[in-house]
């Protein structure tokens, strides 16, 4: 390993640290059990608590924020959708490896109108050297 990255390797710490303090949303994850319930007329996938542990009464802090300044439209189907992608942050050392398909919930936040917000996770791209895990997601409204 060259100099480089030793230094890099020795201030990762205070790195990660200072993004961690921009963690300041209380979030739950939420993942499918392979069931699905009814819900307002709509068969949705059945989910459970998986982050924090049932029963662990101590919050789980992130960071949501949009990636694009303005969402895209694209022509689906002959009709134009309204896309906007999320990145949900986590700590470096948070005690949940997220899946595709689960999701974030928000549950507080300084921005209210995230509070109860939902965010599926699309992708989860590794990265050396990270200072925060950053998902991709989808906000999900069902």
């Amino acid at each position: 390993m060259d100099d480089h990255w030793r230094q890099i390797a020795r201030e990762l710490p205070r790195f990660q640290a200072r993004a961690e303090a921009g963690m300041t949303d209380s979030l739950h994850l939420e993942r499918p059990t392979g069931k699905t319930v009814r819900v307002d007329g709509k068969t949705v996938p059945e989910m459970e608590t998986v982050w924090p542990p049932p029963g662990d009464p101590t919050p789980r802090f992130g960071k949501v924020q949009s990636q694009q300044s303005y969402p895209s439209q694209p022509e689906v189907g002959g009709g134009t959708v309204t896309l906007a992608v999320f990145e949900v942050h986590i700590p470096v050392g948070a005690d949940i490896i997220p899946r595709v398909d689960d999701v974030f919930v928000v549950d507080e936040s300084q921005d209210q109108a995230l509070k109860g917000s939902r965010f599926r996770v699309r992708v989860d791209p590794s990265k050396t050297w990270r200072t925060a895990r950053r998902f991709n997601c989808e906000e999900y409204t069902a």
